[in-house]
């Protein structure tokens, strides 16, 4: 859980996330990242850790499948 890691440490593990999108898109650095997060659903480092928290704190749940049961998949 990364609640109350250091803002140094949140801001290399959201170049890494902005690196992995780049890589799958083939794009250079001087492109905008926010569209290829986007096309890719995925959320910026702060907003991931929220959510989780948020997940773990409503359903009591750390396996991965309150996303399933939210879906009606589960």
């Amino acid at each position: 859980m990364l609640v109350g890691v250091s803002g140094h440490l949140l801001d290399r593990l959201q170049s890494v996330l902005n690196a992995a999108a780049r890589l799958v898109f083939s794009e250079r650095r001087s492109e905008r990242i926010t569209p290829l997060l986007r096309d890719l659903h995925w959320l910026r480092v702060p907003e991931r850790i929220r959510i989780r928290s948020w997940d773990i704190v409503v359903t009591g749940r750390t396996d991965g499948r309150t996303v399933e049961r939210v879906n009606g998949t589960a």
